[in-house]
């Protein structure tokens, strides 16, 4: 009894040196479920320069305008100085 378990284990760490590689599970085609919701359209309108705002924690200074030459440093920062409207 003893030698039959060693052969069966034997057969399970040799067989599935056998399996050819097209018939592994990583080339199965994965099916999935369709989407439930249509994706949203993308919105490519321009922004205007009062609500455009600029930071960069490098080179930025929270003195700054917020402007893309003079950028805000921190983001804490700006989010205090913006308004109702910017976002």
């Amino acid at each position: 009894m003893l030698m039959l378990k060693r052969l069966f284990l034997c057969w399970l760490i040799v067989a599935p040196m056998f399996v050819r590689a097209d018939e592994t599970a990583s080339t199965a085609k994965i099916v999935s479920h369709p989407p439930r919701r249509q994706s949203l359209p993308v919105v490519e309108r321009p922004l205007d320069a009062e609500h455009l705002f600029f930071v960069d924690s490098r080179r930025g200074d929270d003195a700054g305008a917020g402007t893309l030459a003079a950028p805000w440093k921190t983001v804490a920062h700006a989010v205090r100085r913006l308004r109702a409207g910017d976002t």
